[in-house]
């Protein structure tokens, strides 16, 4: 499957943004937890210190905390009053409950070391309860003698501060979910105009280069970055191509002028050729036609020359028997004392 460019951001950015989200939704409600117990602690911390100044003002009349009375009635009234309470009361130094908001607790003793021991120290303190999720203000209470005789205890739960942190994430995602969206939203905007409508104008002209060798025209991409660097490179290298196919293309046009000019000589070359070719076997017939005679008339001349050289033998065997016979004639003459008739004396 092959994803555009514009899809690859999109979703790299979308996956980055929900991680960061996430990690926010996290760190937030981690921060958010700690900041809003942190809160809930110093407002039960400030319920419990006005609750010990009524308690304070009755220990100055000298009446002991355990003969006090009306105080579930402040217990209940703390409690209704300010809903992330969760209880209040207040115990004596062996950790007996004196008073409590829930009635049914009245006169029993807690057994928890951590809050027996932190009710004999002389400051304020917090504990926290694992098992049970709870918050206690544990806030001694001095006699007129400055004697630790008991404690208010003020408690809240951590069920309301999970559920404040819930509810916090929860409008936190939705906030950012929405976010997310229009954020995508914008950011298709951004790389369509910044991204990849010039990649979409530049791959074009580099498709047209392709299938058909056509160069576009100028590729305007207005953008200062790499993409108008590339932009800026292509145009470049369209001008370099189409001076160098122009270049091309009249080297070529040149190529055949000169060919068709090299194809005519060639041409007038052969038929020149031919003419010549012709004529030499003009000439060959005629010098074949005339060797042919010449060479008649020298087996005529042989002839003739072996015609003579017979008549000459015969005309010098005939001139032999003439002088053979003068020779004889004047030497019969010679014999008859005659004068010899024929002078042979050559």
């Amino acid at each position: 499957m092959k994803f555009s460019l514009r899809v690859k951001i999109v979703s790299i950015t979308v996956i980055m943004l929900c991680f960061a989200i996430i990690i926010n939704t996290f760190i937030s409600g981690r921060v958010f937890t700690k900041e809003y117990t942190a809160a809930l602690q110093s407002e039960t911390l400030v319920v419990g210190r006005n609750f010990k100044a009524q308690l304070d003002k009755l220990l100055q009349l000298k009446i002991p905390l355990e003969e006090l009375v009306g105080f579930e009635e402040q217990c209940q009234e703390i409690v209704n009053r300010h809903g992330q309470i969760l209880h209040a009361l207040v115990i004596d130094s062996d950790g007996k409950i004196l008073f409590h908001n829930d009635q049914s607790q009245h006169g029993k003793i807690l057994t928890d070391s951590i809050v027996l021991d932190k009710i004999k120290r002389d400051e304020e303190s917090i504990i926290f309860h694992k098992d049970e999720k709870h918050y206690d203000i544990v806030i001694p209470v001095f006699s007129i003698r400055d004697e630790n005789i008991g404690a208010i205890i003020v408690g809240f739960s951590k069920e309301l501060v999970t559920k404040k942190a819930n509810t916090l994430i929860a409008y936190s995602a939705i906030t950012a979910l929405f976010s997310l969206v229009f954020a995508v939203f914008l950011l298709v905007l951004v790389i369509s105009f910044s991204v990849t409508n010039p990649l979409r104008r530049l791959m074009d002209a580099i498709q047209q280069v392709k299938d058909r060798g056509l160069l576009a025209g100028e590729v305007k991409v207005h953008s200062r970055d790499e993409i108008g660097d590339l932009a800026v490179s292509f145009n470049v290298m369209r001008v370099k191509i189409q001076d160098r196919e122009n270049a091309l293309m009249k080297a070529h046009d040149e190529l055949e002028d000169r060919v068709k000019e090299r194809t005519a000589e060639l041409s007038e070359s052969n038929r020149q050729l031919e003419k010549i070719k012709e004529q030499l076997e003009e000439g060959n017939k005629n010098l074949n036609k005339e060797i042919s005679e010449r060479k008649k008339a020298e087996e005529r001349q042989e002839k003739l020359i072996e015609d003579l050289e017979e008549i000459n033998k015969i005309m010098t065997g005939r001139e032999l028997k003439m002088i053979e016979l003068k020779k004889e004639i004047n030497s019969l003459s010679k014999e008859l004392n005659r004068k010899p008739p024929y002078d042979i004396s050559f």
